[in-house]
């Protein structure tokens, strides 16, 4: 176990409030950037191996079972994609099951992942699609690219600054960032009780529209557009229902094969990308699709 202080604001000589506490750990904010951290948390080490043993709360086969979700998800991230860069080079960091790298594929991208998980690498290898099981500082050596893209990996980086940088060292001329990812730094207290598991110690941070700004800045990156999506409704029913749950993408897990499984994920992501694109409260839990770019 590791104690750590915000990592932009440092510490201002007493421990920032605890605004979270689950599975034994605390989740302190930072009153300045409203940052979201854990501390104590477990080693990057040990955090590594909860990935690579595929002992995450989203593992492969909570991944797998959702496949129709995840699809909608990329299909709509990409037609914002498109409009920024219609073409080039992708690389996917954490990628999963690389259901996101084969519909990129399918519209002209050229796409390449990394996935810590040995299961998921395979399965991404087995759709065609070259993977590298080693961290963005390794994998791919001496290649760079058009997009580096991620969606709610944010989260889960020890340290999301060196990442940051990572990925803007590894953009091609003209190349973009794009990742997605929650706002619960900015979340009022009111609706943590939709929120059935906060997902620790899978997550490691929550942003605040404040600390991403700051993480593009300390990273050499600018940002160009910001998509916000309400989760407000979705997980308003989800509560009712039983199922509130913060993490695991940007929209629930469902594993039903059935036409009224998807039936079921067709309306979330209704809820999630159009209704929520139109009433994206500023302190209600939102999903956010950040393009950035090198200064």
């Amino acid at each position: 176990m590791e104690t750590i202080d915000c990592i932009f604001c440092g510490s201002n000589g007493k421990p920032d409030p605890v605004v979270i506490r689950e599975n034994s750990y605390e989740g302190h904010q930072c009153p300045s950037c409203n940052l979201i951290y854990i501390s104590p948390r477990p080693s990057a080490h040990d955090i590594a191996s909860l990935y690579a043993h595929d002992e995450a709360k989203t593992n492969a086969a909570v991944l797998e079972g959702d496949e129709y979700s995840r699809r909608l998800a990329a299909r709509h991230t990409l037609r914002i994609l498109r409009s920024q860069k219609p073409t080039g080079s992708l690389l996917e960091i954490g990628a999963g099951m690389g259901f996101f790298c084969d519909e990129a594929r399918s519209n002209g991208y050229t796409p390449h992942a990394i996935e810590l998980n040995r299961t998921q690498a395979q399965h991404i290898l087995s759709l065609g699609i070259p993977v590298d099981r080693r961290p963005l500082a390794k994998a791919f050596a001496g290649m760079t690219f058009d997009i580096i893209y991620h969606c709610d990996v944010l989260s889960h980086f020890t340290d999301p600054i060196a990442e940051f940088k990572a990925a803007a060292s590894r953009l091609g001329p003209g190349g973009l960032l794009m990742f997605e990812t929650g706002n619960f730094g900015d979340v009022h207290g009111r609706y943590h009780r939709l929120i059935r598991s906060f997902q620790y110690p899978d997550h490691l941070f929550f942003f605040s529209r404040a600390s991403l700004r700051l993480l593009l800045d300390r990273s050499g990156l600018k940002m160009l557009k910001v998509s916000r999506y309400s989760r407000l409704a979705e997980m308003t029913i989800q509560r009712q229902l039983g199922k509130g749950d913060f993490g695991g993408g940007a929209l629930p897990s469902s594993a039903s094969p059935s036409w009224v499984g998807n039936l079921k994920k067709l309306v979330r992501h209704g809820l999630v990308y159009r209704l929520g694109a139109l009433y994206p409260l500023k302190q209600a839990p939102q999903t956010l699709i950040v393009i950035a770019v090198p200064n």
